[in-house]
């Protein structure tokens, strides 16, 4: 298993392209150090993906209006070629107010029980 997220770095230099941040897993709630990042046309694909979302870290993010990891996904990576098509669009901005991951079009939360693949790409993060 391996956790990802977006790479907060990159996303202060472009804001419309997605960076990915591929760390080791500790614990089921703590990840590792970083051993990877993705590259620019590179598509990530997890399957028996799980949400890790530390509810004080994003608390502090939206207090102090800060940038930081609060949340990640983590799951076993397979190789894939493409974002699948019946895939739909995730998110999760603490700065807004979010505390779960969310679909971008319904603004919904994510019930990753009902979700086979988390896909990410550099358009974002897909789930389907």
């Amino acid at each position: 298993m391996i956790a990802v997220y977006r790479n907060l770095n990159k996303a202060k230099q472009d804001k419309t392209k997605y960076v990915w941040s591929l760390a080791d897993i500790k614990s089921a709630r703590t990840r590792g150090k970083v051993f990877g990042y993705s590259e620019p046309n590179q598509v990530i694909q997890l399957t028996n993906a799980s949400a890790v979302v530390q509810l004080g870290t994003l608390k502090r993010i939206q207090d102090k209006q800060t940038r930081e990891v609060g949340a990640w996904i983590v799951g076993d990576k397979v190789d894939v070629a493409s974002t699948p098509t019946n895939a739909r669009r995730i998110t999760l901005n603490p700065l807004v107010g979010h505390t779960d991951f969310i679909y971008a079009d319904t603004k919904q939360a994510v019930n990753f029980r009902e979700v086979k693949t988390v896909t990410f790409s550099i358009t974002g993060c897909y789930v389907s």
